[in-house]
């Protein structure tokens, strides 16, 4: 219950939100559907989204395989652009 207030308070008046993940670990991509229920639960109607894939830069030296396909990125982009929170 603790942690439910915490996040209500967390998210009340936040004018925008990044969803940030790691393109070289699959699992954190995964967390972007649930960034996106909280958001949607406890934000504003009005939050400006930000969908960032970070470590982009290990992959294009080629010493990180990526984790995330660019086409799997753009499908969620999609559902976040669409996202009415």
């Amino acid at each position: 219950m603790i942690l439910l207030i915490l996040v209500c308070r967390y998210y009340r008046g936040a004018l925008g939100a990044m969803l940030v993940y790691d393109i070289t670990k699959h699992p954190t991509f995964e967390n972007v559907p649930r960034w996106l229920h909280e958001l949607k639960d406890h934000a504003n109607r009005d939050i400006v989204l930000l969908m960032v894939g970070n470590k982009l830069d290990l992959v294009s030296d080629g010493s990180v395989p990526r984790g995330v396909t660019e086409e799997q990125t753009a499908a969620t982009q999609h559902e976040v652009g669409r996202c009415s929170v």
